[in-house]
């Protein structure tokens, strides 16, 4: 008796599925009972309880290839599910990486980092059951790892101001400063080596510096006004645009804006056309105005 896997016979195979086809559909309507169940161990006893030893004893490679793709199958209500859990978790996400940017307290920029990764790991495991068009859940996941150290580096800075910012004399600098390396020593399971050595030199900076020095130092450090950015902004726009052809391409849009409005009475589509070009020309007539300034 043979024991494992069975031997792969490619003429066997094809003549099953081709000739013997044939002969078995034959048969079939020739002896009603050919082909039910029972019938072999009712016409050859020997040869029935062979077989049946023989498959359970043995099995084919298309029977090893068979199982493992029914485990790798997924269902399309498993994929819907997943995908609804996904996207859940994506929207959870981006209101957390707002949070992360923003917070400048130790408590909320941890608590949210934390949580952000386990968002993240939930993610990569529902990634066999979702389409990524851009970037894949794993390939998120070890670039928020990967930028860790820049990360909570930005927040220690934030923190640094916002702690300077209390000092307003000699008297109450001790008790600010201790306070911001102790709330920050609560979490130097979560930072890296350079984040701890970091912060630390922070604290000697706020215990060795003058109050006016702290006073300078959170002015230089604080994060860049939205004016400045609204400048640097405008003078990329410079680069892009000429302001000459967008009053041109503001002024003609909205002519044509105008025009097809009139034309829509005829037309009914035509209306969503001169919509469309009103909002372009009001649109470049804006960035006009704004490189203007």
């Amino acid at each position: 008796m043979k024991f494992g896997v069975r031997k792969p016979s490619i003429k066997k195979s094809i003549k099953a599925r081709t000739t013997g086809k044939i002969k078995r559909t034959i048969k079939r309507s020739v002896n009603p009972t050919y082909g039910k169940k029972g019938m072999g161990f009712v016409n050859n006893p020997k040869k029935a309880i062979y077989n049946k030893v023989y498959n359970k004893t043995t099995v084919s490679v298309s029977d090893i290839l068979k199982s493992t793709s029914r485990k790798t199958r997924v269902s399309q209500s498993e994929k819907d599910n997943a995908q609804e859990i996904s996207y859940s978790i994506l929207e959870d996400a981006k209101k957390l990486t707002n949070t992360i940017n923003k917070a400048y307290l130790p408590n909320v920029f941890f608590d949210s980092y934390n949580q952000l990764l386990a968002y993240m790991e939930k993610l990569v495991s529902l990634e066999p059951y979702c389409n990524y068009s851009v970037k894949s859940a794993s390939q998120n996941l070890s670039e928020i790892l990967e930028k860790r150290e820049f990360t909570i580096k930005e927040f220690i800075d934030r923190y640094y101001n916002y702690v300077c910012k209390k000092i307003k004399s000699e008297t109450n600098r001790d008790t600010i400063s201790n306070f911001f390396i102790d709330s920050l020593e609560k979490y130097n399971s979560y930072m890296l080596e350079s984040n701890i050595l970091y912060y630390n030199e922070l604290y000697n900076n706020i215990k060795s510096m003058t109050i006016e020095d702290i006073k300078n130092n959170v002015a230089k450090n604080s994060p860049i006004p939205y004016e400045i950015i609204d400048n640097y902004s405008v003078k990329i726009w410079k680069r892009i645009y000429n302001r000459s052809q967008l009053q041109k391409i503001s002024v003609t849009s909205i002519v044509v804006a105008i025009v097809l409005f009139l034309v829509s009475y005829f037309y009914w589509f035509t209306f969503y056309l001169s919509l469309f070009c009103f909002w372009y020309g009001y649109a470049n007539y804006k960035i006009y105005k704004t490189l203007e300034k």
